[in-house]
C-alpha cells in the first residue's frame, strides 16, 4: 500500500508590460491594475497535503482519503508487479485499495522520518507500522505485526494526489513477517491475494 512523496511547487512570476509613452500622460485614475494572479502552491504546502493524506489513512478516514484523490490519478504498488513489471492503475483501482486497506489492516499506519519537496513532487520515507489484521489476511497469516521501510514518491496536482510510487520489499512485508506464501513464476498471484479479491468483490456486491 501506490510509497515516496513529492509536491510541485514554484514561483508566480507576473508578467509587467511597457504602455507606449504617450500613456503617461494618462491621469491616474485611468491606469489599470494588473491583472490578479493565483499564487502556485508552494512545496511547503505540498509537504502538509501530503502528510494530511498520510493521518487520513493511519485515522481510517478513507472517505475523506480518497476524496484527495485526483481523477487522473496513477497508482504503482510493488504487489501489481508481480505478473507485470509495467503494472499501474487509475484513480478507481487507487480508491478501491485503499477501501480494502482499511478492510484489512486495522491499524497500519506509515511513519514518516523523512520527506523531500522538488516542485509538485513530494518524496517520503519511512516505516509501515501494524500490528493487527482483519478478514482473510487475519486468517491466513501466521503473524499480524508489520515494520517495513517504505520510500513513496508522490506527484501533486491541484490540491489533490495525482501520482502514488510506493517502493517497499513485500517479501519482508507478506512473507517473512507476516508469514503468508509468497509469488512464484509458476503462481505470480497468491492465495492470499486471491483472498483479498473476493472479500472486495463481496463489499461491493453488498454496496449495491
Amino acid at each position: 500500500m501506490k510509497i515516496r512523496t513529492i509536491l510541485n511547487g514554484g514561483l508566480t512570476v507576473a508578467a509587467l508590460s511597457l504602455a507606449p509613452l504617450v500613456a503617461q500622460a494618462a491621469p491616474a485614475s485611468e491606469a489599470k491594475a494588473p491583472a490578479a494572479t493565483q499564487p502556485a502552491t508552494t512545496e511547503a504546502q505540498n509537504k502538509a497535503l501530503v502528510r494530511e493524506w498520510f493521518r487520513l489513512y493511519e485515522v481510517k478516514e478513507i472517505a475523506a482519503h480518497n476524496a484527495m484523490v485526483h481523477p487522473d490519478a496513477v497508482a504503482i504498488y510493488p504487489e501489481m508487479q508481480y505478473r507485470d513489471p509495467e503494472a499501474k492503475m487509475g484513480a478507481d483501482g487507487l480508491r478501491k485499495t485503499l477501501d480494502s486497506d482499511e478492510a484489512t489492516f486495522a491499524d497500519l499506519r506509515m511513519r514518516i522520518d523523512n520527506m523531500w519537496a522538488i516542485g509538485d513532487t513530494v518524496f517520503v520515507e519511512g516505516y509501515f507500522i501494524g500490528s493487527k489484521l482483519n478478514g482473510a489476511l487475519a486468517r491466513m497469516a501466521k503473524a499480524q505485526k508489520s515494520y517495513v521501510p517504505y520510500l513513496h514518491r508522490i506527484e501533486v496536482k491541484d490540491g489533490k494526489i495525482k501520482l502514488v510510487h510506493s517502493y517497499y520489499d513485500t517479501a519482508l512485508f507478506y512473507q517473512i513477517q507476516l508469514g503468508l506464501e509468497g509469488p512464484t513464476m509458476e503462481k505470480p498471484i497468491t492465495p492470499w491475494m486471491m483472498a483479498l479479491g473476493a472479500e472486495a468483490a463481496a463489499r461491493k456486491a453488498a454496496k449495491q
